[in-house]
């Protein structure tokens, strides 16, 4: 029905077109099909189009200005980069969303991240709180997430290599690394800690745990690619025990 009523509406060439998520539903090809028709509305029909949505990555491809609403009310109007900032700042501490096949078998319990040095080698360190039932072989793995939400860059212990998986003992235990920031540009960043049984279970997740800001970061190259389609960013970071 949803995408009868989007057909629909985009060939009557209304004056203003409202559209409430028609994005999450169908297929790829129905999605880009539809971005590509508000584009065309808004660009080059000269017409508006008023677009609802969670989307943040769509938002910022499609709107040039945003309202961003809080309780019914406008809290923000203005550029849609910096709605979009306002919006993710806001839902920054939206940690431990425990995954729906997550095991009690360990947890992360909690963390702490910061960034250290300077000029052309800073470093970015975790401290993560994990707390086991039992003693558990584990990959533990970090998600760096870009101030849209959108994945940049993973690092593991684990993940690609068993013989570097975390060795869990009974109780709470404490795990200390880092990762080079030197490739990384100014902004703000997410991250995702991650413990699981690599492709095949997850253990605990804590969603968008730890954030950071980068103010003096150099450019520098990256290290290698890794494969977009497993949304784990464009590349691998090396983490360090410390």
């Amino acid at each position: 029905y949803v995408r009868l009523a989007f057909a629909v509406a985009a060939h009557l060439e209304p004056e203003i077109l409202i559209v409430d998520e028609v994005l999450a539903v169908g297929d790829a090809e129905f999605q880009k099909k539809c971005l590509g028709k508000m584009r065309s509305v808004a660009e080059d029909g000269g017409r508006t189009v008023i677009f609802v949505s969670h989307n943040m990555s769509v938002m910022l491809s499609l709107c040039r200005r945003a309202v961003l609403l809080e309780s019914g009310r406008v809290a923000l109007d203005g550029p849609v980069a910096r709605v979009v900032e306002r919006y993710l700042s806001a839902h920054k501490d939206s940690s431990f969303q425990r995954p729906a096949n997550a095991t009690a078998r360990a947890t992360i319990v909690a963390g702490d991240v910061t960034v250290t040095g300077t000029g052309e080698s800073p470093w970015v360190e975790i401290s993560a709180t994990l707390e086991a039932a039992s003693n558990l072989t584990a990959a533990f793995e970090v998600r760096l997430l870009d101030v849209h939400g959108q994945p940049v860059a993973f690092g593991s212990f684990g993940t690609f290599e068993a013989p570097h998986q975390l060795q869990l003992t009974p109780g709470r235990q404490i795990l200390r690394c880092r990762f080079s920031a030197a490739a990384l540009a100014n902004g703000s960043y997410g991250l995702t800690l991650n413990l699981c049984v690599p492709f095949v279970e997850v253990i605990d997740r804590a969603e968008n745990l730890l954030a950071f800001d980068l103010e003096a970061s150099p450019p520098a190259g990256v290290s290698h690619r890794i494969r977009q389609e497993w949304n784990l960013g464009f590349s691998i970071f090396p983490l360090e025990r410390i």
